[in-house]
């Protein structure tokens, strides 16, 4: 098992979740039994070798290894099953046993955490129950709030794909994990 450390990310769009380790593909991707070169916003959350989750809202999620990463906008696949519309989120599919995520001091709202693309930021209703915990807001130079998630081994592990955060367009968090 290894620490993997990362860089701050921000949220793209307050009121629309999106993965913590992930992206969005900035150009439509066909089918193909061949490698296919996705074309996204950040390809710095992947690395060969691991698995990118393709997550279509209205359907189920797509797995694929990632084979390569020409640059800082494009990631390939081994293949995809399924053709994909612009817009779609790639998150990292790399196997976890914990996962810590601090918001940064200075942002403007709260953050949220959960573990469904459909997170909800109300939790008195049954849709916001996949939300899991809230990061309240802290001024400049204060200490940020944080959170973390263990699990009790590789038999347990979960996947990157599984955590999803929402918040104010702009504000920043990072996120770290301890990779199976």
């Amino acid at each position: 098992m290894a620490q993997r450390a990362t860089r701050y990310y921000a949220i793209a769009a307050g009121g629309s979740p999106q993965p913590v380790f992930g992206t969005k593909l900035t150009a439509a991707a066909a089918a193909s039994k061949n490698p296919v070169t996705l074309v996204v916003a950040d390809s710095s959350p992947f690395f060969v070798n691991e698995f990118a989750v393709l997550e279509p809202l209205a359907s189920f999620p797509e797995r694929q290894r990632v084979t390569a990463i020409p640059d800082s906008t494009h990631v390939t696949v081994a293949g995809l099953q399924f053709a994909h519309a612009s817009g779609v989120y790639v998150a990292l599919g790399a196997q976890l046993s914990s996962l810590y995520i601090q918001a940064k001091d200075g942002n403007v709202g709260a953050l949220y955490i959960g573990n469904n693309p459909n997170l909800k930021k109300d939790t008195g209703s049954p849709a916001g129950q996949s939300l899991i915990v809230k990061l309240q807001v802290v001024g400049a130079g204060g200490q940020p709030f944080d959170f973390n998630s263990t699990t009790s081994g590789i038999t347990d592990a979960g996947s990157a794909s599984e955590w999803w955060i929402d918040g104010t367009t702009g504000d920043l968090y990072l996120p770290s994990f301890t990779q199976v």
